[in-house]
C-alpha cells in the first residue's frame, strides 16, 4: 500500500493549524496552499482534507461532485450544501461518461475466464459433498 511520506509528520504535529494560519492568515489558493505544506514537509492532500470539515464554500470541477466514489473518498456531502455550476457546457458528457464503462473484447475473456473458474470451484464442492455424503 502506498502512503503518502508526510502524513505521519502532519498527523503529530501539534497546532498544525495555527501555522498553516500564520502563514497565510487570508484565504489559500492552491499556490499557498502547496508553498506552505513544502515549507512545514506536509502533504497539501491531508490538509485540504481537514480544511473540508470547517469551510463555508468548497470550489472543484463538477465531475468530483458528481462521481459518487470521488464525493465519499472526499467525504463531500450533498445534502444541506448549495450546488452551484459554473460553464456546465460539458455537463451532460461528463455525466455520461461517469456512469460509462469501456468493456473490450479481451475484458469479456477474463470474465468468461473467472466465471468457468467459479463454476469449477461450485463443482467440486458438490463432489466434495458428495463423496462425503454429506
Amino acid at each position: 500500500m502506498c502512503v503518502c511520506k508526510w502524513i505521519r509528520k502532519y498527523q503529530d504535529l501539534e497546532r498544525v493549524d495555527s501555522l498553516y494560519q500564520k502563514e497565510s492568515p487570508d484565504v489559500m489558493d492552491i499556490e499557498d496552499l502547496v508553498a506552505t505544506a513544502k515549507k512545514f514537509k506536509h502533504c497539501p492532500y491531508f490538509k485540504t482534507q481537514s480544511m473540508l470539515e470547517n469551510a463555508d464554500l468548497v470550489l472543484l470541477p463538477y465531475n468530483y461532485v458528481f462521481d459518487p466514489k470521488v464525493r465519499s473518498a472526499m467525504k463531500i456531502q450533498l445534502k444541506g450544501n448549495i450546488l452551484i455550476i459554473d460553464e456546465a457546457h460539458n455537463l451532460e458528457s461528463t455525466c455520461e461518461d461517469s456512469v460509462s464503462i469501456e468493456w473490450s473484447s479481451k475484458d469479456n475473456a477474463l470474465c468468461i475466464n473467472e466465471a468457468r473458474k467459479v463454476l469449477q470451484l461450485l463443482v467440486d464442492e458438490e463432489e466434495r459433498k458428495r463423496d462425503e455424503g454429506v
